[in-house]
């Protein structure tokens, strides 16, 4: 089984001291109004619950 890394630590779902996501899958999506052609520009975790501190 592939696994998801992330280090978005804002992320309910980030398993920080692993550097990896909980979630089995995630939804990546396309920015809104963004077309600069670089994919941290371009797309998005949809996936992403942000952490209730």
């Amino acid at each position: 089984m592939a696994k998801i890394k992330c280090s978005v630590c804002s992320c309910a779902h980030n398993v920080a001291e692993k550097n990896e996501c909980d979630l089995n899958a995630i939804q990546v999506c396309p920015c809104k109004n963004c077309k600069t052609g670089t994919p941290e520009d371009e797309t998005c975790c949809s996936s992403y619950t942000e952490t209730r501190h």
